[in-house]
């Protein structure tokens, strides 16, 4: 196919959000033609190559889904009963990976993916978010189905991975449960791997050019902890100010109170285990607001609830 590197350049820039390349970019590649060339993915996820029934008859033996919320989807009186009877009650915490893709089989096979590509992150706040995703998506998940085997997937770009040591595995080493692995992954392995195939030729692109243009668009390099006097989760601060027991008057969080950031920790209900900086002074700076904003915000999304 033609480029598509001069409309980007004399139309529509290249979408920066990290969701267009997760839930767009990314399922174009390795979806295509009805998951013809899926073993390619497996195969960066050093997991055996599954039979994929795409198709909706006689029964699909795939469930592919991108920004999901396990907690929001198990809705209704029907599914809460299925799954209570399976593993006990489902976790309250709404944890949203970007990828939860379901190989269905007498040995199950789950595919859980958190991706970063151009926002900066810490090594450890991608460890902290992965820890919650396995506790209330993957370990529950295998409470409800004890064959169920798991690969849990850090995506990220090549320069990101580089910066955290370089190494395939993100906070673990191979797990005493052979059934489950957490691993890293670059998206240039994904170009790479996908190079050629004329099913998945304009993503294929798109993701090229991404890639290529990494360090222009990239965002800034984080400073946390540079102004900060405390941290506190979420909840602690909530608790906190209603008791006026909260010295701080100043809270910081990427983007400021109303930025992506938070607003996804409020909707997912991550705000209450996240931690937050702090300071004592009001000095306004970029990224910090009052501690009274984000009380406003958690209280006014809880009474929509």
């Amino acid at each position: 196919m033609g480029s598509i590197a001069q409309p980007l350049k004399d139309r529509l820039p290249l979408n920066r959000k990290e969701v267009y390349f997760t839930a767009t970019v990314l399922p174009g590649i390795i979806c295509a033609e009805d998951f013809a060339h899926f073993e390619h993915f497996l195969k960066l996820l050093r997991v055996p190559e599954s039979t994929i029934q795409a198709a909706a008859s006689p029964i699909a033996n795939i469930q592919f889904f991108t920004e999901y919320c396990l907690v929001e989807a198990i809705h209704g009186d029907e599914t809460k009963d299925r799954f209570k009877k399976q593993g006990g009650d489902p976790p309250s915490s709404r944890e949203r990976p970007d990828l939860v893709i379901l190989v269905d089989g007498l040995e199950p096979l789950l595919i859980v993916i958190e991706a970063k590509l151009y926002d900066g992150t810490l090594e450890a706040d991608l460890m902290k978010e992965m820890d919650r995703q396995k506790k209330n998506v993957l370990d529950y998940l295998r409470g409800c189905w004890p064959r169920l085997r798991t690969i849990h997937a850090a995506l990220l770009p090549e320069a990101m991975k580089s910066e955290f040591g370089g190494r395939e595995m993100l906070g673990e080493s191979e797990e005493s449960l052979p059934s489950h692995r957490r691993v890293i992954i670059t998206w240039e392995q994904i170009r790479d791997a996908y190079a050629g195939i004329s099913g998945t030729a304009y993503f294929s692109e798109m993701l090229r050019i991404a890639i290529e243009e990494y360090d222009n668009l990239k965002g800034d390099q984080l400073t946390f902890g540079k102004y900060k006097d405390n941290d506190l989760s979420g909840s602690e601060i909530l608790n906190r100010y209603e008791q006026h027991d909260l010295p701080y008057r100043m809270m910081g969080r990427k983007g400021g109170v109303h930025g992506s950031k938070l607003t996804e920790d409020i909707a997912t209900g991550r705000w209450a285990n996240q931690s937050y900086e702090l300071k004592e002074s009001s000095e306004v700076r970029p990224n910090w607001f009052p501690i009274s904003d984000f009380v406003n915000r958690v209280q006014t999304y809880r009474h929509k609830d």
